[in-house]
């Protein structure tokens, strides 16, 4: 029986566009994209099952023409197209510190790539 998951992924994903707000604030930081935002999705629920054994989320990643990708979270921000999603929402979900470092890892090791070339490293392993 697989563990149930702590959050939605519509919750990760705006983690991931929180987290990059505040670094663009800070840094030359670009925002991400639906299909990055995708990606990092993907990569977070791939390290949570490596590194904790349960999913992050019990959201069904689908796999599309250009890879994975949540299909709701897709939804929610489509309307954006392939253009950055600035996220303007008051963040209030609070994340467990295992789960902030786990986000904050898969960001610092996979946010520095395109939206691309994510896209081409999952689609070309």
């Amino acid at each position: 029986m697989t563990a149930k998951a702590m959050y939605s992924a519509s919750s990760v994903a705006k983690w991931f566009l929180n987290h990059v707000r505040m670094l663009t604030s800070e840094e030359d930081e670009e925002f991400l994209t639906n299909l990055k935002l995708q990606k990092l999705l993907y990569y977070a629920q791939g390290a949570s099952l490596a590194l904790n054994d349960r999913p992050l989320f019990n959201d069904e990643i689908v796999h599309w023409q250009h890879g994975p990708a949540v299909r709701e979270v897709y939804r929610e921000y489509a309307q954006h197209r392939g253009n950055p999603i600035q996220y303007d929402e008051d963040f209030t979900e609070s994340y467990d510190q295992e789960t902030e470092d786990l986000l904050n890892d898969v960001y610092e090791t996979f946010g520095c790539y395109s939206a691309w070339g994510l896209r081409n490293m999952i689609l070309n392993s």
